[in-house]
This record gives C-alpha cells, sequence and structure tokens, in this order.
C-alpha cells in the first residue's frame, strides 16, 4: 500500500511553536513597557528573548548550525532595525510612549518567529532524524549553538555601544539611511555587493577547511561592500568639492551601512537556502514518488494471482502437448520480467518500447480469456517516439480485465489510441460485482503522480454509464 503524507503529524510541532512565538511576543512587549516606565535600556533583555525565541525553534526543527546563525543574525539586526523605527512609526497612530514601543516588539517578534518557522519548514526538518545520530552529534550542536548565540549577543550589544558613541540620544541614523537609500548606485553596489559574496561563498564552500575560515570570509565580505558603499555616498561631495571626510564621518556613516549588509547578507543566504531547500524536497518528492510507483508496478506484477494463472496457463499448454506455444508463453513472459527490469529506474520511456511490452502482456492474458477479450489499436507512427511512463499502458489493460467481466457473451472491448498530446485507454464498462468496491485506484493514482513529475502534466479520466476513459499525457523527447 502507497503510504501518503500524513498531513497531521507534519502540522503537529507548529501548534506548540506557535505557542512558543506568542509567548515570547508576550515577553518582548512587557520588557519593552517596562524599559519605558523604569528609563533604562532594554536591548540586552531584548536580543535574549529573541535569540533564545529563534534557537527553540531552530532545535525543534533541527536546522543546520550555519542557518542558525544566519537567523539569529538576521533577528538580532534586523528585529533592532524594525523594532526601534516601527515603534515610531506606530507612536504616530497611539500616541503613546508607552505602548508603541510594546506593539512594535510584539509585532516584530511575531514576524521573526513565524518567519524562522517558515524556513524551517521549507527545509523539512520536521522529519526526525535517527536517535543515534541525534545522541552522538547533541553535545557538539549545543556547543556551537551556544558559542554561536554568545558572539552574536556581544556583537549586538558591542554595535549598540558604538551607535550610541557617534550618534546623540536626540539625534537618530534617519539621517544616515536617507544618504544611503537616495544614492541609487551606492545601494546597488550594497545589494549586489552582497549577492556576488553570498553566490561566491556557496558556490566555492567546500574550499574553507580551516576552522574560522567560513567566519573570516563573510567578516572580510562584509566589511569590502560596506566599506565601498560608504565611500561611494560620501564620495559625490568630495569628488565634487573636494571636501575632506573625517574619520568620523566615515565612522558614523560606516557602522550604519555596514548593519544594512549585514541584513543584506543574510536575507540573500536565507533566501538561496529556501529556495535550494525547496528543490532538494522536490527532487526527494520526485524519488519517493517514483520508488512508490516502483513497489506498486513491482508487486502488481509479481502477485501470485499473475504468477499462478501464467503457471496454470503454462502448464495447460505443456499437458496439451503445445511445447513450441509453451516455449512462445514462456519467452514473452520472460520478456515481460526483462522490461520490467529493465526498465526500473526509468522515469520515461518511448511509446514504442511501451507498446512492444503491453503487446507481450496482451499475448499472455489473450492465453487466459480465450474468448471475449478484443483489444484495438489506434496509434499513429509518428507519436512511437514519444515518451510515455513505463508499464502505465499495461497496468491501465490489466485493470480493465481485473475490474470488468470478460466472456463470450458479455466481451470487454479496449481500445489504445493515439492523437498529437494524447495516449487513450478507453474500455466498456461490465464491473466485476465482487470487485465492484474493492478497487481503491492506487494504480491510477500512482500512474498520474509519475507524470506530473516527468512532465507536470496529469492523466485524465473519463467515467460514464458505458464506458472508462483513461488519457495518458504524450510527452515529447528533448532533441540533444
Amino acid at each position: 500500500m502507497i503510504r501518503v503524507l500524513n498531513t497531521p503529524d507534519r502540522e503537529r510541532p507548529a501548534l506548540s511553536t506557535a505557542l512558543v512565538i506568542h509567548l515570547f511576543a508576550i515577553a518582548h512587549a512587557v520588557v519593552a513597557m517596562a524599559g519605558r516606565s523604569l528609563h533604562y535600556y532594554d536591548d540586552v533583555p531584548l536580543t535574549v528573548l529573541t535569540l533564545s525565541m529563534v534557537v527553540i525553534i531552530s532545535i525543534r526543527y533541527r536546522l543546520q548550525v550555519e542557518i542558525l546563525a544566519i537567523l539569529t543574525l538576521v533577528a538580532s539586526f534586523v528585529g533592532f532595525l524594525m523594532g526601534v523605527y516601527g515603534a515610531l512609526f506606530i507612536r504616530t497612530l497611539v500616541r503613546s510612549d508607552l505602548w508603541a514601543p510594546a506593539l512594535s516588539t510584539f509585532l516584530v517578534t511575531e514576524l521573526i518567529g513565524w518567519g524562522t518557522w517558515f524556513i524551517a519548514r521549507a527545509r523539512g526538518n520536521g522529519r526526525s532524524a535517527s536517535d543515534t545520530v541525534h545522541r552522538k552529534n547533541r553535545n557538539q550542536s549545543m556547543a556551537a549553538i551556544v558559542l554561536i548565540t554568545g558572539t552574536i549577543l556581544l556583537l549586538r550589544v558591542g554595535y549598540m555601544l558604538i551607535l550610541r558613541h557617534y550618534y546623540a540620544e536626540q539625534e537618530n541614523i534617519y539621517t544616515e539611511l536617507a544618504r544611503i537609500f537616495s544614492n541609487t548606485f551606492a545601494l546597488l553596489l550594497l545589494i549586489c555587493g552582497n549577492l556576488i559574496c553570498v553566490h561566491l561563498y556557496i558556490r566555492n564552500r567546500h574550499l574553507f577547511h580551516r576552522r574560522g575560515s567560513h567566519a573570516l570570509w563573510i567578516v572580510l565580505s562584509l566589511l569590502a561592500v560596506s566599506t565601498l558603499s560608504t565611500l561611494c555616498v560620501l564620495g559625490g561631495p568630495w569628488l565634487q568639492y573636494r571636501v575632506p571626510i573625517t574619520v568620523h564621518q566615515f565612522l558614523r556613516l560606516e557602522i550604519v551601512v555596514l548593519l544594512l549588509c549585514i541584513a543584506a547578507y543574510a536575507l540573500l543566504y536565507l533566501g538561496h537556502y529556501v529556495v535550494a531547500s525547496q528543490r532538494e524536497l522536490d527532487l526527494e518528492r520526485q524519488q519517493r514518488h517514483f520508488a512508490q510507483y516502483r513497489y506498486y508496478r513491482f508487486k502488481e506484477q509479481i502477485n501470485p494471482h499473475f504468477l499462478f494463472n501464467s503457471l496454470n496457463i503454462l502448464d495447460s499448454l505443456i499437458q496439451e502437448g503445445e511445447r513450441e506455444k509453451a516455449s512462445k508463453y514462456i519467452r514473452k513472459l520472460a520478456g515481460i520480467y526483462r522490461y520490467m527490469l529493465r526498465n526500473e529506474e526509468e522515469p520515461l520511456v518511448s511509446l514504442r518500447e511501451e507498446m512492444a511490452f503491453a503487446e507481450m502482456y496482451i499475448d499472455l492474458i489473450q492465453e487466459r480469456f480465450t474468448n471475449g477479450l478484443e483489444i484495438e489499436r489506434r496509434i499513429a507512427p509518428e507519436h512511437l517516439s514519444h515518451l510515455v511512463v513505463p508499464c502505465s499502458v499495461q497496468q491501465l489493460i490489466e485493470n480493465a480485465t481485473k475490474h470488468n467481466i470478460v466472456s463470450a457473451e458479455e466481451p470487454l472491448h479496449i481500445s489504445i489510441s493515439t492523437s498529437p498530446e494524447w495516449l487513450a485507454v478507453e474500455n466498456n464498462l461490465q464491473p466485476r460485482i465482487s470487485r465492484r468496491d474493492d478497487s481503491t485506484h492506487l494504480g491510477l493514482k500512482s500512474i498520474s503522480q509519475q507524470y506530473l513529475n516527468a512532465g507536470g502534466r496529469d492523466i485524465k479520466l473519463t467515467k460514464s454509464e458505458e464506458i472508462f476513459r483513461v488519457e495518458l499525457p504524450l510527452i515529447k523527447p528533448v532533441k540533444s
């Protein structure tokens, strides 16, 4: 029986994760309100709460340590920017210095939490790893997580101290942000520079063998891009009016640009991670469906009924002295299994090969149904080079004989025909009473999934009181 993805099991972790996110969002709001009421800086406790939430969600879904580091970096710095300047926007709506920061940090925490959950789910990390491997790597992973979160927390606190040093309390960094976003070339340099750095890092990750070389590359990339972007912003008036740039001016802008670079680098890396993860999941899903189809196909052909009927027919031929006929029957039976074994790993075969296989199968079952089985073939020669899923035509013929009466009094008519886009297998309906309700359509579902994976097109089913028709997509071969 084909196993279908168990949706309730996959959704179960999301329920408790939602509770974690909501609780941390409430905690952020409470700390923000307490900070405004008691007039103290709430940067450190809010950062600790944010990092803790990201780490908990990441551990639940067993994210890679590298992605955990990027997520904590994004949560720390992007959360700071959105929280502070989101509060300024909310203050214009609620007109309260107490409630604005609380609402802002609540919404930002929810956004970061669900963003982390989405990225974790995109990788499919809800799948449980083996307990042995998990226990073996648990201590090493926890040590890496503690080191990463501790480092990012120190970086966040250090960054806040630098910001407070270069910006007086009555000032903000709006002016510097406006200078950056108003300079199109600097903004393109910042985005494209980080995009190139992320691409080079991912393409050449195997070259970073030494411990710390990954972090060194990222730090140098961020410093290089931020410095060039800063010089680009400052270079306009400098080149035109030759106004000297002081170290204070440079550092004042550099720390803001570097903050944007960190956010851009992390977001671009996460974007690549999500896309690559989805691609891997699609490939894994296709491989799983193909394996399920192979299993179903093999089970249907090696089932005791098929072998029992084949051996009975072969025994009858031998008993009747039909040695030449028995020999041909054995060769065709062997040809059927040879075809299945040869195409076991192939997702598609030519219609010419499939029909040659189907003809051998038809010859075998016509020995069983000597009267009452009529098969019509109307296949255009130009369609024989098109591709189909292996054994799909044969399975439709088998389904027709399995679920319908085949007798001289009630003959079963099967028609196999082609059009430019489709191959149709149609039969008249005369269901067997014993098999009317026992069909689970697993074979049709399996064939359907294979066509969706291989060609992006689904099969068509047409059923009336008189006929049952299945149309298989004809996939045009790719010219090399």
